[in-house]
């Protein structure tokens, strides 16, 4: 957000980045990621500022890979005739 109504500085950000990763291309299930300040966007939502305490402490939350249990989905595109 810029706030452009403050004469001494009309172009300052005061707001910093709401996504944050880290992704281990080696190891994707290794990858971590943060959003500020949760889930959803609405306010009514219980998940609307669910992240927000581990975003301002700098916190993570880690991208686990899907285990064999999760199952598989194979798209096929049907074949044209």
């Amino acid at each position: 957000m810029i706030r452009v109504n403050n004469d001494s500085a009309p172009y300052a950000s005061v707001h910093g980045a709401a996504y944050r990763a880290v992704y281990d291309l080696a190891d994707l299930g290794n990858s971590r990621y943060m959003v500020a300040p949760g889930q959803s966007g609405n306010w009514f939502s219980s998940h609307y500022d669910d992240m927000a305490d581990a975003w301002r402490n700098q916190g993570f939350i880690s991208l686990k890979s899907p285990g064999e249990d999760a199952g598989l989905l194979v798209l096929r595109p049907k074949p044209v005739r």
